[in-house]
């Protein structure tokens, strides 16, 4: 089995939690971006001198009633979720045998979703940390996984040049979606769950989820894509690579419109405001930007961490910007004046994603 949650209380208990099943080998803002030199160099000081980032810490206590409102995932193989209500994280789920690349939560935020470099994807009880069942099949590092918009199903993509489809409710994997000659590094279900987006190489692929036929290819980035997602409608579709823009597609005749540059390096993850209108992404740059998707003009910059964005999402009214880095920590904005309110810190190694629930339950903004 896999461990549960370690819930901050003073007695730290661990509970173990056994997942229900494995299956049989036969989806704001985390990616799997290669890296240069420098940018590997900078990833590797992300853990401390001399381990590998472990989640050893000792958890403060803090009040268990506290629901979460942010999950992290980092390098130090943990997951960690905050409440806006409290100072410190609330819980630390610990199971993951190696570093946690993302961490997303279901649309009723009741669950929360990982994957790993471990090979497998978790599921979790957003409220007490329990594990809920572990979804082992892939032959290589995890790199995202994302509900369909009903929560009933989950796409994961990894480097094993694969991605699959899984049922929540069994944990088995119902489709391996494969032959790609690169890897998996994004996978994505369209809004109403009939398409998966995936980015692959220098393209993104979209597919057709229940036939596994491919819908198109999209190609014109110059260097490999990072990420591919949907717009909230499903009209759009935007992509991030190292050759420092994102893309924004017609879902329709799956032609680019927009390209988005501004940004000094690799551009490793995107998301759509909820209207569509506009896009948020994320960059080794160290820094998060929006845009206006229909001129492509850069309305916000979010600059303060130290170490390349790994992620950036909107919060669910839109009125938020979270993001990760590689420094170590999380960051919570204000969209409109781009200001930084919240710095999450905790974290041993490089924080490799950071999602807000759909349910926002805290009130605090300090």
């Amino acid at each position: 089995g896999f461990l549960g949650s370690r819930a901050l209380s003073p007695s730290r208990s661990l509970r173990a939690v056994a997942p229900r099943l494995s299956a049989p080998h036969p989806r704001a803002a985390a990616t799997a971006p290669k890296m240069d030199t420098a940018e590997a160099a900078e990833l590797k000081e992300g853990a401390p001198a001399g381990d590998d980032g472990q989640e050893t810490s000792t958890p403060p206590a803090a009040a268990l009633s506290l629901l979460p409102d942010v999950a992290t995932a980092s390098f130090d193989k943990s997951v960690r979720l905050w409440s806006m209500d409290a100072e410190e994280c609330v819980r630390i789920l610990v199971g993951h045998t190696a570093g946690v690349r993302c961490a997303v939560f279901s649309s009723d935020g009741s669950m929360v979703l990982t994957a790993s470099e471990d090979h497998t994807a978790k599921l979790w009880s957003a409220e007490t940390g329990e594990g809920i069942r572990s979804l082992s099949g892939h032959a290589s590092k995890v790199f995202t996984a994302r509900f369909s918009h009903d929560d009933a199903r989950i796409v994961t993509a990894s480097s094993d040049r694969t991605a699959m489809i899984w049922s929540v409710d069994s944990g088995e994997c119902i489709r391996t979606l494969a032959g790609y000659e690169r890897d998996v590094n994004s996978a994505v279900f369209s809004p109403d769950s009939s398409r998966v987006l995936l980015a692959v190489g220098d393209a993104a692929v979209s597919l057709d989820t229940e036939s596994g036929e491919c819908l198109a290819t999209l190609q014109g980035h110059r260097m490999t894509v990072n990420s591919a997602t949907f717009s909230p409608n499903g009209e759009k579709m935007i992509t991030t690579s190292s050759d420092s823009t994102a893309k924004v597609w017609s879902s329709e005749t799956f032609e680019c419109f927009k390209t988005l540059k501004d940004h000094a390096s690799s551009v490793v993850t995107a998301t759509f405001s909820l209207d569509g209108s506009q896009a948020l992404t994320g960059s080794y740059d160290r820094t998060a930007k929006v845009w206006c998707v229909e001129s492509g003009e850069c309305l916000m910059t979010f600059s303060g961490h130290d170490g390349f964005v790994s992620s950036a999402m909107f919060s669910s009214d839109g009125s938020q910007v979270v993001t990760a880095s590689v420094d170590r920590t999380a960051k919570i904005w204000q969209r409109e004046t781009g200001e930084c309110i919240r710095t999450l810190v905790g974290h041993k190694g490089a924080v490799w994603s950071a999602a807000m629930s759909p349910i926002l339950r805290g009130t605090s903004g300090a």
